[in-house]
């Protein structure tokens, strides 16, 4: 299960309500550029791949596991639901205003104060997907260390472009 996201404009975001077969082709695009190896999610000009470090985002950002949320902590799992149900559910739009206030959180977010979040007891707790086997050993530790360092920057970035651009996110998980 991965976490696929799109920067639209609000003119974009209407066309695909109104051809809903749009949102599948254009995750379908933005998955089939992701390139094999430890920098996966490298950004597209207008997508990014959160791979399967998306639960353990989510946790970081609102302390728990359950799906569902709201801006701007929330905002990885919130949003109008928008295309085909396929895979888990359809995909969700996140309003430009939204968007802007994610990359508000991001920016006063760091990397250190996300791993001072990090808890493998909660991890197994609140069944984060891909961690609900980590015991907290030193190997566990620097996997979860290495996913913060390399992909927060590169979402936080990516979120603030598209803020920046006066854009919302479509987000799917795949």
């Amino acid at each position: 299960m991965i976490m696929l996201i799109l920067g639209l404009s609000p003119d974009e975001s209407e066309e695909m309500r109104q051809n809903p077969q749009r949102v599948t082709t254009a995750f379908e695009r933005l998955a089939s550029a992701r390139k094999p190896g430890a920098l996966n999610m490298r950004p597209t000009p207008n997508g990014f791949c959160l791979d399967k470090r998306w639960h353990l985002f989510h946790y970081l950002f609102t302390g728990h596991g359950h799906l569902g949320g709201e801006p701007p902590e929330g905002a990885l799992l919130a949003g109008r639901e928008i295309g085909p149900a396929g895979g888990y559910g359809p995909a969700r739009w996140l309003e430009p205003s939204d968007t802007k206030k994610f990359a508000a959180y991001l920016r006063s977010m760091t990397v250190e104060r996300l791993l001072a979040r990090v808890s493998f007891d909660a991890f197994r707790r609140e069944k984060i997907y891909g961690y609900t086997a980590s015991e907290g050993s030193e190997e566990d530790r620097f996997e979860v260390e290495d996913d913060v360092t390399t992909f927060f920057p590169a979402l936080r970035d990516f979120v603030i472009e598209q803020a920046e651009k006066e854009r919302g996110l479509l987000i799917k998980l795949t």
